[in-house]
């Protein structure tokens, strides 16, 4: 299977903010998340791709064709804008409708995709209600719905938990699952909230002043970053610099074998917090620390411990790693307690200074 979505080194200026250079392929029937933080570009790519923002050439080839040149209609692209924008005196029926009216289909084809889109979409006790009765997870399924009904080839949603409360997160994410499992529909996700990648994603990229800086995997991207500010976004909360000597890093406080060498002289090491265990006897353990804080997530508990390189100093020259634990592990461990911790060496990564 061909590459079926490209960005080619897309730019655009929208007065002093540049986006791009960016580029980036999907397979068909990808979904990939697009993570970072508000104002770094993300919204300004979408409308781009869509062709709201006008026309550049030799940029955006989607199933081979290179659309940029098109005008928005004619690009067959599904996009839902961070509001919606529902028609409000239109019922939910018409609204998911809409665009059958520009496609050359059976009046029985229409009514077809029609009933089929309110089932999918769990709407058809709301077709018949006006927008504005909708609660905001029911707004964002008719957005969806109408988006989908034309069958595009790629779909962009733009924050789609947006304004949503925490139980309309998790049900639209099911939704979003739902949907992408039975219409398998190519897909660009768009948000800054993380955990959303890590509950829906196949690939994930992250972006930051105006340019796509990594992608890959959900896992790939987490366990390993190639920049702090992605390790950072993704959640990395132990980043310590270091100097490298081959599969030697030495941070200041320790010295940490790595599980391949490096070439770089100077650069970051990431432990990351659900990599780490804590144990009450020393067997070999790495680093010895002192237990200050215990932080109770709900689905894990949060450690603050203080470390160092050896027992003597553990007390005094100490830096701090945050460890999470399931819940069923944390109920032995207590604040001022002495642990010991550890991890596996391949558990480690390394990346330079860029």
């Amino acid at each position: 299977m061909g590459t079926y979505f490209i960005l080619d080194s897309l730019e655009k200026l929208f007065g002093t903010f540049q986006l791009g250079p960016v580029s980036l392929n999907l397979e068909e029937k990808d979904y990939l998340v697009l993570l970072g933080t508000t104002g770094c570009g993300k919204t300004s790519l979408l409308r781009s791709i869509v062709g709201i923002r006008g026309k550049i050439m030799n940029s955006i080839f989607l199933d081979g064709r290179d659309i940029g040149i098109l005008s928005p209609q004619k690009r067959n692209i599904g996009y839902v804008a961070q509001a919606s924008d529902l028609f409000p005196h239109l019922s939910v029926r018409k609204n998911i409708a809409f665009g059958l009216a520009y496609q050359n289909i059976t009046a029985q084809e229409k009514q077809r995709r029609i009933g089929r889109y309110l089932d999918l979409f769990n709407l058809v006790k709301q077709a018949d209600q006006p927008i504005a009765t909708l609660s905001g997870g029911e707004n964002k399924r008719t957005a969806m719905a109408r988006s989908l009904i034309v069958e595009p080839k790629i779909l962009l949603l733009d924050e789609p938990l947006g304004m949503l409360d925490q139980n309309g997160r998790k049900a639209m994410l099911k939704t979003l699952k739902i949907i992408h499992d039975e219409l398998q529909t190519t897909t660009i996700h768009v948000t800054h909230d993380r955990h959303e990648a890590w509950r829906i994603a196949k690939q994930c990229a992250v972006m930051d002043r105006g340019r796509i800086i990594q992608t890959g995997t959900v896992a790939e991207m987490v366990r390993k970053p190639k920049t702090r500010f992605v390790a950072e976004f993704l959640g990395g909360t132990n980043i310590f610099r270091a100097t490298f000597d081959g599969i030697h890093a030495r941070l200041g406080w320790t010295d940490l074998t790595l599980p391949a060498p490096v070439t770089y002289s100077n650069g970051w090491v990431l432990i990351r917090p659900e990599l780490i265990t804590l144990n009450s006897e020393n067997n070999e353990c790495k680093i010895p620390g002192v237990v200050k804080a215990l932080h109770d997530f709900g689905e894990y508990v949060e450690v603050d411990v203080a470390a160092s390189g050896s027992l003597e100093s553990a007390q005094s020259d100490s830096i701090e790693l945050k460890v999470h634990m399931p819940l069923a592990g944390a109920n032995r461990i207590e604040e001022g307690q002495q642990v010991f911790l550890d991890w596996r060496d391949e558990s480690l990564h390394a990346f330079g200074e860029t």
